[in-house]
């Protein structure tokens, strides 16, 4: 009778024991997934950046090419503007020497 109740008692325990490793066991596994999930959200999180920060770089680049482009058509219209410009006193100092020489010859 000794040995059975020691035999209950050690069955008893070894269930205990098995019930804790198992409460154990999944708690490292809870443990394990909050992990990946934690790694897997810094993943996402560094792509995502990375992601900003090449379209930012594109987006700059856009810009800069855009400013060329404006710049160059400034400096299309500024030398357009200058031409015409000099045309036109090129012109009042021809009717000018005009004037002058008709005066002259008469």
């Amino acid at each position: 009778e000794r040995f059975q109740l020691s035999s209950d008692a050690m069955s008893r325990e070894m269930t205990e024991l098995r019930l804790a490793n198992e409460k154990k066991l999944a708690l490292l596994e809870e443990e394990k997934e909050a992990e990946l999930q934690r790694a897997l959200a810094e993943k996402d999180k560094t792509h995502a950046e990375e992601k900003e920060t090449e379209l930012q770089r594109k987006l700059a680049q856009l810009d800069k090419i855009h400013a060329e482009e404006k710049e160059t058509e400034l400096q299309r219209k500024l030398a357009e503007r200058d031409k015409v410009h000099a045309e036109e006193m090129e012109n009042v100092l021809q009717r000018q020497l005009a004037e002058k020489e008709n005066v002259h010859a008469e």
